[in-house]
């Protein structure tokens, strides 16, 4: 069992976010991706992950409203409660929810999450267990996703919402294009 569950979300919830992240882009209210902290200052190596973020806590509230954004959330809500029904066994742990927020990510052709990694990877991420990700936009041309050890590549189909746990068992990395861009949203469900 590999534990990577598949589900669908609506392609106009992906094109809204898509078309929010633009916006909020020409406001200048985007960032260079991250690949963690140090003393509370952002990480940011473009030969690991080479993108443009906006958390959805950084959206102006006027901008969530107007894209509907929320919406983004209870389509995800239901893939996680598809995810517990294949796998009843997290019934039995404890509380888990959203705790910290969406990330919308940009690539570039050419730019992506080269480089293997997993989740939980130190004390500040300690909570997490539970990952989930959206492609926003078709990728004909590389753009997916690659799990190593389930020897697994994934296609960036619109809409096509993976779930799945936080550790080194699920170590991978994003298929880069060299020819055109992709649209995620991401993020991590954590113990409360």
């Amino acid at each position: 069992m590999q534990f990577i569950g598949q589900y669908s979300i609506d392609s106009e919830v992906c094109d809204r976010l898509v078309e929010m992240f633009k916006e909020v882009d020409a406001m200048g209210l985007t960032r260079a991706g991250c690949i963690g902290g140090d003393n509370g200052q952002p990480i940011v190596d473009k030969e690991t992950k080479d993108s443009t973020d906006i958390l959805f806590a950084d959206v102006p509230d006027e901008l969530i409203e107007k894209y509907n954004a929320n919406e983004y959330l209870d389509k995800l809500a239901g893939c996680v409660r598809q995810y517990i029904q294949e796998h009843p066994v997290l019934n039995a742990l404890g509380s888990f929810a959203l705790g910290e927020s969406p990330v919308i990510q940009h690539y570039q052709p050419g730019g992506g999450f080269k480089k293997a990694h997993f989740e939980r990877t130190n004390i500040s991420a300690a909570t997490r267990m539970m990952v989930y990700m959206t492609y926003l936009n078709t990728v004909k041309d590389g753009g997916g996703t690659r799990f190593e050890y389930q020897k697994k590549n994934f296609k960036a189909i619109k809409g096509n919402t993976l779930l799945w746990p936080t550790d080194w068992t699920h170590t991978h990395r994003g298929l880069v294009s060299k020819t055109e861009e992709k649209y995620i949203v991401t993020g991590w469900l954590n113990f409360n």
